[in-house]
């Protein structure tokens, strides 16, 4: 998207400057008092100095990856009374889970990452005012269905360096009804992240990685990211 953008920017510059240089030939020619049939010769531009902008964006890396992974553990709270960490309760607001997978970037190579997803409910009690729907109907015509926004950190290890993500998204049911959760299972995942830092190879890394994903049994999922960051060394 941003290479055409750019593109098309670059165009319409060129088309804006041309039509501003013609009309400037006209207007010299017109002054001296000679035909406008008489033949000029563009004259030669200065050429801007590159920014540092510009040679910073020659250092950008797009990778592409894939993962495989699975739920390890899930944590509803805050736990109480009425909260219990594994069968929940009205009074929970929040469900946290940990997960761990194997991956694989190009440019890259293997590696494998674990996360912590904090997903905001809500009290049950008062339907979860956290969720929104997916745009499913039952036979009835009501909504059926949803979606529960995100929030984690990542820690992804390659064999040369690790880098920590903070990860944002949303997750949704992808079925007409979801009876054992309202964001699934089956559902889908999408998200963006960040780098906070990294070691090794990744150290100072700065980037911005947008995945998505699906899970058919609430456990097991499958996804597939891509990640702009710095060049490094």
């Amino acid at each position: 998207m941003y290479s055409v953008r750019a593109r098309s920017l670059r165009w319409t510059g060129t088309v804006a400057l041309t039509v501003i240089l013609g009309a400037l030939f006209v207007v010299r020619a017109l002054a001296g008092g000679q035909s406008s049939s008489h033949q000029f010769r563009p004259e030669t531009l200065p050429q801007p100095a590159r920014s540092a902008q510009g040679e910073s964006a020659r250092d950008l890396v797009l990778s592409h990856s894939v993962v495989s992974g699975k739920s390890t553990n899930t944590t509803f709270g805050p736990v109480g009374a009425n909260c219990d960490a594994t069968t929940a309760g009205p009074d929970c607001t929040f469900v946290t889970l940990n997960t761990t997978a194997t991956g694989k970037s190009e440019p890259g190579g293997p590696f494998t990452e674990t996360d912590t997803v904090t997903i905001l409910i809500g009290l049950f009690s008062a339907g979860g005012p956290f969720v929104y729907q997916n745009g499913a109907v039952d036979s009835n015509g009501n909504e059926s269905g949803g979606c529960v926004q995100t929030f984690g950190v990542a820690h992804r290890v390659y064999a040369n360096g690790t880098i920590d993500l903070n990860t944002q998204g949303a997750s949704c049911c992808a079925s007409d009804t979801c009876a054992n959760f309202i964001a699934g299972p089956p559902g889908t995942s999408h998200g963006t992240a960040v780098c906070t830092s990294g070691t090794g190879k990744y150290a100072g890394i700065q980037c911005s990685e947008e995945a998505s994903g699906g899970s058919t049994d609430g456990v097991h999922f499958v996804s597939r990211g891509e990640m702009v960051s710095t060049k490094q060394q």
